[in-house]
C-alpha cells in the first residue's frame, strides 16, 4: 500500500484514532479487571478488521463517530472470541505470548471474554447504535456456529472440504463481511452498496482464513519449523484435505490412522507436513485461496475508481500475498 499516501495516511490516522477509543472503553476501577484487559489487548496483530471498517467506509464517505464505533465494537466481539477460542483448543500462545487462559486459567478467560462481549453490547446501546447492533449480532451468532462445528469435527475426525468451508465462513468470513458492510453504512451509503461490500468482505475473509491455514503447514524463517498447531489441536484444515483428495494407497491409511489414534505428537506433526507437501495440499489451498481473491476483485469493480478503492485492492493483496 505505497501509493495513494493520502489515504493511507487517512486510514492510519483512523487506526491510531480507533486504538485511542479502544484503549479509553477498558474498564479502569477495577485493577484485575484493567490488568486484564490491557494484557488481552497487547496481543493484538495487524488489526486487519478495523482497517476493512475504516476503508470500507472512506470508499463512499468521511469516517464519523458510527465508523469509530463500529470498528471498537468489532474489534470487542473479534478479541473475546480469540480468547475463547483459547480456552477451547487448549492453547497457550497467542501470537507468541502466553494466552490468557495460560496466564489466569479457563475460569477468568472465560470470564474477561465475557465481559469483553458485553462491553460491545453497553457501548452500542449507549451510544444508541441500534442498527449497528442489528448487523452485527447475527455475526456473533454465526461465529458460535462456526466454533461448536470445528470442535465437532475435530472430535469426529471430519476430513469434509464442505465442513471446512462452513466452519471458516462462519467464524472468519462472516465478521470480515460484517466489518466492510458496517464501514459503507456509516457512510451513508446505500443498502445494494452495503451488500457489495459484504460480499467483498465475504470473499476476503475466506482468503484471509485459508492463507493462515495454509501458515500452519509452512516454514517459518525464523525459526526454520512449521507452527502445526492444527495438527495438535486435530483440526483438519483445507491444505491437509486437500492433499487427502489428492492422494490414496498406503501413505494416505497410515496418515489417517495416525491421525485419529497416534499419540506422538511430534511424529504425527512431522508425518502431517510431508504428506501434505508431497500431495499438493498446499498449491490445492493456494488455488482456492485464489478463486476467493478474485471473487473479492471482481466485487470491487462494482465501484468507481478512487484513492480509497485502490487502498482497498491493496489491502486485499496484503491478505494473500503477505508472510505471516
Amino acid at each position: 500500500m505505497r501509493e495513494n499516501s493520502d489515504i493511507i495516511i487517512a486510514i492510519e490516522n483512523d487506526l491510531n484514532l480507533f486504538k485511542s477509543k479502544l484503549k479509553d472503553y477498558i474498564y479502569k476501577k477495577n485493577g484485575f479487571i484493567k490488568e486484564m484487559t490491557e494484557y488481552v489487548l497487547s496481543q493484538k496483530g495487524k488489526y486487519i478488521r478495523p482497517i476493512m471498517v475504516y476503508s470500507s467506509a472512506r470508499m463512499f464517505g468521511d469516517v464519523n463517530e458510527t465508523c469509530n464505533n463500529a470498528a471498537v465494537l468489532l474489534e470487542l466481539v473479534h478479541t473475546a472470541t480469540l480468547v475463547h477460542d483459547d480456552v477451547v483448543d487448549e492453547a497457550d500462545l497467542r501470537r507468541g505470548k502466553p494466552s490468557v487462559n495460560a496466564v489466569w486459567k479457563n475460569k477468568r478467560a472465560i470470564l474477561i471474554g465475557d465481559y469483553l462481549f458485553a462491553k460491545a453490547m453497553k457501548i452500542a446501546t449507549e451510544k444508541e447504535e441500534y442498527k449497528l447492533f442489528d448487523i452485527i449480532s447475527p455475526t456473533v451468532l454465526n461465529m458460535s456456529i462456526g466454533e461448536l462445528i470445528q470442535l465437532n469435527s475435530s472430535m469426529e475426525n471430519d476430513f469434509s472440504e464442505a465442513t471446512y468451508f462452513e466452519i471458516i465462513k462462519n467464524k472468519t468470513a462472516s465478521l470480515i463481511s460484517t466489518c466492510c458492510k458496517v464501514g459503507a453504512y456509516a457512510a451513508g451509503t446505500n443498502e445494494k452498496n452495503q451488500n457489495i461490500m459484504s460480499e467483498f468482505g465475504f470473499n476476503a475473509g475466506m482468503a484471509f482464513q485459508i492463507k493462515d491455514d495454509i501458515f500452519d503447514y509452512t516454514i517459518n524463517n525464523k525459526t526454520g519449523k512449521t507452527a502445526c498447531n492444527d495438527i495438535i489441536e486435530r483440526k483438519a484444515t483445507l491444505p491437509l484435505i486437500g492433499a487427502l483428495k489428492n492422494s490414496s494407497g498406503r501413505k494416505k491409511e497410515n496418515l489417517l490412522q495416525y491421525w485419529k489414534n497416534g499419540k506422538d505428537v511430534e511424529y504425527i506433526k512431522n508425518l502431517a507436513c510431508d504428506f501434505v507437501h508431497e500431495n499438493g495440499g498446499i498449491e490445492y489451498s493456494e488455488n482456492k485461496m485464489n478463486q476467493y481473491y478474485n471473487a473479492a476483485q471482481a466485487k470491487l469493480e462494482y465501484f468507481p475508481n478512487s484513492n480509497a478503492k485502490t487502498a482497498m485492492r491493496e489491502l486485499l493483496n496484503f491478505i494473500v500475498n503477505r508472510n505471516n
